[in-house]
C-alpha cells in the first residue's frame, strides 16, 4: 500500500538480528528463573532429576541466561553439539562425587523430553521428570527493563519516520538505539556464539584437527593405492571403496569435536555461505587441509619410494610423461575429459546427503555417534556406484595436496594438467566442480530455488558438524 513502516523486534526468543535484545526478552527471562527455582525445591527434597524445556526454537540465548541464573546443573542448547549419552555421562559423574539432584534446562525442538527423561531414568536409576514451561513464558507483567525498551524503541521508530525513513528495523547494541533494513532481520536468524563460551578450543587446534584428519584420509586410502599398485597385495574396486569410507570415518571421530570435521574445501565455504561459519576460519581451515594432504603424501611416498623407484624402472617409466600418470593416479585423480556436469551432479548429491545425515532433526532416529561410518558408507557407496563411470573428486584439498608434491619430484605439469595437457581443465574439474557443490545450495543470489528446496526438506538448520 505504499505506507513507510518502522519494525521494532518484540520476541521472547531473543533472535532477530541487529540488536541485541527484543521486546519481551528480559520477562520471560524472569519467568523461566522463577519457575527453576520452585522445580529446585521439589528436586531437592525428592532427590530427583528436572528436566526444563524453555522456549527459543533455534537460538538458545534464553535457555543460557536462565540457566546460568537459576543455577542448572546442565545445559543443552542448539549451539552445542550435544547426544543424550554425554548428558548422562556427565549426571552419572555429578552423582558419583556425591550430588542428590540436578536440574536440567533444554531449548525447545532438541528431542522429546519426555522421551530423553524416560532414557535418563532408566540409565541413572534416578527419578527423572520433565517440565515443558509452553506459553507461560510469554505472558505477564512486563519487567522494567522491557518497559523501558519498548519506549525507547517506540520513540526512536517515531523519529525515524519523520525523517523519512522506511522499512527499517529498530536495535539495540551497546545500549545505543541502531537501525537496520527490515529484509535482514527478517532473513538472518540470530544465533548465541556459544562456542566461544563452552569451548576452549582455538583456532590453532582446530586447524591442526583439519590437518590431522585430512591427513589420516590420504595416508589410509592412498597407503592402499600404493600397496594395490605396487605389491602383490591387490584390493578390488569395492575393497578400495570401503577402505576409503572408513578412512574417511576415522577422520571425522579423530576431529569432530575439536574442529567440526570439515576435512573438505567445499564443506568449509558451504558452511561459511549458507551458514555463517566464521569467515576468519574459511582460509586458515582450506590451509590446513592441503597442507594435511601434501604432507601425508610425502609420508606415503617415502614409505614406498623404493617400491616407485623398483617400479619406473621395471617398465622404463619417465617422470613427468603421460605414461608416468599410472603411478601419479596413486596420489591424485585424472578425471575423464567432458565429465565436469557428472562431477557437479555426484558433488551436489553428497552434499545433500551429508546434511540429511547431520540434520539435527534426526537425533533420535540417527545417533550422532553413529554419523561419521554413515558418512564413510556414503563416500564407500558413492565410488562402488559411480566411480567406474569417472574419477571422482569429491574433494578438493584430498586431490590438490598431492599434485602440489608430485610436481615438485618430477612429474612437473603434467602432475596438474594430465592427458589433457590443460591446466584449465584441471581447475575446472578438479577444483571448480567439487567447491561449486556449496554455490548453488547455499548463495540465494545464484538460485533461489536451492534455498526453497532446503526449506521444503528442513534442512535449513546448521548441521552437527559446523564448529
Amino acid at each position: 500500500m505504499g505506507m513507510p513502516c518502522i519494525s521494532i523486534p518484540g520476541t521472547i526468543d531473543n533472535d532477530v538480528a541487529g540488536t541485541d535484545y527484543t521486546i519481551g526478552y528480559f520477562t520471560a527471562l524472569e519467568t523461566v528463573v522463577e519457575a527453576i527455582d520452585r522445580l529446585r525445591d521439589t528436586s531437592s527434597s525428592h532427590q530427583r532429576i528436572s528436566i526444563v524445556e524453555v522456549m527459543g526454537r533455534y537460538c538458545g540465548d534464553l535457555t543460557l541466561a536462565a540457566a546460568i541464573a537459576g543455577g542448572c546443573e546442565f545445559i543443552v542448547l542448539p549451539e552445542i553439539k550435544y547426544t543424550k549419552e554425554e548428558l548422562v555421562s556427565e549426571i552419572k559423574a555429578g552423582i558419583a562425587k556425591g550430588k542428590k539432584h540436578a536440574i536440567v534446562a533444554i531449548t525447545e525442538y532438541i528431542c522429546d523430553v519426555e522421551a530423553l527423561a524416560k532414557y535418563i531414568e532408566n540409565e541413572t536409576h534416578r527419578e527423572t521428570r520433565a517440565t515443558i514451561l509452553g506459553h507461560i513464558q510469554r505472558g505477564g507483567a512486563p519487567v522494567v527493563y522491557d518497559r523501558i525498551l519498548a519506549s525507547r524503541m517506540g520513540a526512536y521508530s517515531v523519529e525515524l519516520l519523520i525523517k523519512g525513513y522506511k522499512g527499517k528495523c529498530i536495535g539495540i547494541q551497546n545500549e545505543k538505539m541502531v537501525f537496520n533494513d527490515i529484509t535482514n532481520a527478517l532473513k538472518n536468524m540470530k544465533r548465541i556464539k556459544i562456542m566461544n563460551i563452552c569451548s576452549k578450543k582455538n583456532i590453532l587446534q582446530q586447524c591442526i584437527a583439519e590437518f590431522l584428519g585430512t591427513g589420516l584420509i590420504i595416508f589410509f586410502g592412498v597407503g592402499c593405492l600404493a600397496a594395490s599398485k605396487l605389491t602383490n597385495f591387490h584390493f578390488n574396486k569395492y575393497e578400495m571403496s570401503i577402505i576409503w569410507g572408513f578412512s574417511v570415518a576415522l577422520s571425522i571421530y579423530l576431529s569432530i569435536s575439536i574442529s567440526g570435521a570439515h576435512l573438505n574445501p567445499a564443506i568449509t565455504i558451504f558452511f561459511w555461505l549458507f551458514y555463517k561459519f566464521n569467515k576468519k576460519k574459511v582460509i586458515p581451515y582450506i590451509i590446513s587441509q592441503i597442507s594435511g594432504a601434501f604432507f601425508f603424501t610425502i609420508l606415503i611416498y617415502y614409505i614406498y619410494h623404493n617400491l616407485l623407484i623398483s617400479f619406473e624402472h621395471k617398465y622404463n617409466i619417465t617422470r613427468g610423461t603421460k605414461e608416468s600418470l599410472q603411478l601419479a593416479s596413486i596420489f591424485c585423480v585424472y578425471p575423464q575429459k567432458n565429465y565436469i556436469l557428472i562431477q557437479i551432479i555426484i558433488s551436489i548429491f553428497f552434499i545433500i546427503a551429508l546434511m540429511i545425515i547431520n540434520d539435527k532433526k534426526n537425533f533420535f532416529v540417527i545417533q550422532k555417534k553413529f554419523n561419521p561410518c554413515l558418512i564413510g558408507i556414503l563416500v564407500a557407496i558413492i565410488n562402488i556406484s559411480l566411480g567406474s563411470l569417472n574419477n571422482i573428486i569429491l574433494n578438493p584439498a584430498h586431490d590438490l595436496g598431492p599434485r602440489i608434491f608430485l610436481s615438485l619430484i618430477g612429474w612437473g605439469k603434467i602432475a596438474f594438467t594430465g592427458v589433457n595437457n590443460s591446466y584449465f581443465s584441471y581447475f575446472l574439474t578438479s577444483i571448480i566442480a567439487p567447491i561449486s557443490e556449496a554455490l548453488p545450495i547455499s548463495n540465494p543470489s545464484i538460485s533461489g530455488c536451492s534455498r526453497k528446496l532446503l526449506a521444503f526438506l528442513e534442512l535449513t538448520e546448521p548441521p552437527l558438524c559446523i564448529d
